[in-house]
């Protein structure tokens, strides 16, 4: 296919080219070269003559507030994540109690009925 546009040729590392090939399949892109022509559009910031505009990466949202986000997002996951592994001291330390007691397991508070199929090692 006949164009006028420059040619550029480009080495990328294996994970880059997938994700490349991944982000092409999402936004319905058949060519590796618009993927990358839209990528590098939004990146710079200039208007690509490609069908897909600037709603493939977000019109309008700057590398700033996409960073912000996933650090809010991150931030929100690693919150969740220590009352997970709050909440799971707490039922090994009650586990740990009630072996030593000689009681079963449906005496910890929020334990299901029946007793685990498998043990977790407490260190």
């Amino acid at each position: 296919m006949a164009t006028d546009k420059p040619r550029v040729a480009a080495y990328l590392s294996h994970q880059n080219y997938q994700q490349l090939k991944e982000f092409c399949s999402e936004q319905g892109i058949k060519g590796l070269s618009t993927g990358i022509d839209l990528i590098l559009s939004q990146y710079f910031g200039t208007d690509s003559k490609s069908s897909r505009g600037a709603s493939a990466l977000g019109e309008g949202v700057t590398r700033a507030e996409v960073s912000e986000l996933i650090s809010q997002e991150c931030s929100a996951y690693f919150q969740r994540l220590e009352a997970v592994e709050d909440e799971l001291k707490k039922l090994l330390a009650c586990e740990m109690k009630m072996k030593l007691s000689g009681r079963s397991y449906n005496h910890c508070p929020g334990s299901s009925s029946r007793k685990p199929t498998t043990s977790l090692e407490v260190r």
